[in-house]
């Protein structure tokens, strides 16, 4: 890749040909990071699951693993999951019950949508 650093701006200038090598290079980097993604949404869906289960739930087992997943979600341009994710920990984070259990509905619905999708 070549790229010129301008002394009059101080920037980075690449060619089209750096851009569309980053561009193929980050795409490729996105599919490995869904395809990890793939491979890691039953281990958390197990977690949350169980986190929700526990007497008393665990909320901040919840909060943790949301967060996660939102996290993960972004990395991969997974704009609903993320949302759904994102739901869940704050429904976690204010401890109203039925938010909670609307959130998780929303979100295993998601996790079963991209598990089946790939």
């Amino acid at each position: 890749m070549s790229f010129v650093a301008s002394k009059s701006t101080d920037r980075l200038e690449f060619s089209k040909h750096d851009d569309q090598t980053l561009m193929v290079q980050d795409d490729a980097l996105t599919r490995a990071l869904l395809a990890r993604l793939r491979e890691d949404l039953p281990q958390r869906r197990e977690k949350i699951q169980d986190a929700l289960l526990a007497e008393p739930v665990n909320l901040a087992e919840v909060i943790a693993q949301a967060h996660l997943l939102a996290g993960a979600a972004a990395y991969c341009s997974q704009e609903r999951l993320m949302r759904t994710a994102a739901a869940l920990e704050e429904a976690a984070r204010s401890g109203d019950t039925g938010a909670l259990e609307l959130a998780w509905l929303d979100l295993a619905d998601e996790l079963q949508a991209i598990e089946f999708s790939g």
